[in-house]
């Protein structure tokens, strides 16, 4: 009797791994589809773009929805990979619980920041943005640089 409990047991899981197999190959198997997550590009993710006034360089990022920056992970060098100081409106972020990085500050839909820069200063040449942000509770984007000019 026991052997035959474990035959019936046992076909029973391999027609159930059959039956999953044919419906994951099938283009109808929208049950998969349903939880199957593509990350946006990074540039889709957080578009970036800069503004110089006159004596300042504003960056902006327009942060996709269910995702956002982190405002600890955003550092700006110079040329010569020195720290830049900048600014931003305490305004423009929230304190969250993170699945990944515990209590910290974001920003999510708009967050822009303001640079020193002085064309005429040799190490305002060229400013380097360093920063991170995820996708809520599912996937965390590597650091991120963009370059200016």
């Amino acid at each position: 009797m026991t052997y035959y409990l474990k035959h019936l047991y046992l076909s029973k899981k391999i027609f159930v791994i059959a039956v999953l197999a044919l419906l994951s190959n099938s283009n109808d198997a929208s049950i998969f589809k349903e939880n199957n997550y593509s990350p946006l590009e990074e540039d889709e993710a957080f578009k970036v773009s800069f503004f110089l006034n006159a004596d300042h360089l504003e960056v902006f990022w327009e942060i996709a929805q269910d995702h956002y920056l982190y405002i600890e992970k955003i550092s700006v060098l110079n040329g010569m990979q020195e720290r830049i100081e900048f600014s931003f409106s305490e305004r423009q972020i929230t304190k969250i619980k993170d699945l990944f990085f515990g209590e910290t500050s974001i920003a999510e839909n708009f967050f822009s920041l303001d640079i020193p820069y002085n064309e005429s200063d040799d190490n305002s040449i060229e400013v380097i943005i360093n920063y991170q942000g995820c996708k809520k509770d599912t996937y965390c984007y590597p650091v991120m640089s963009k370059k200016f000019p």
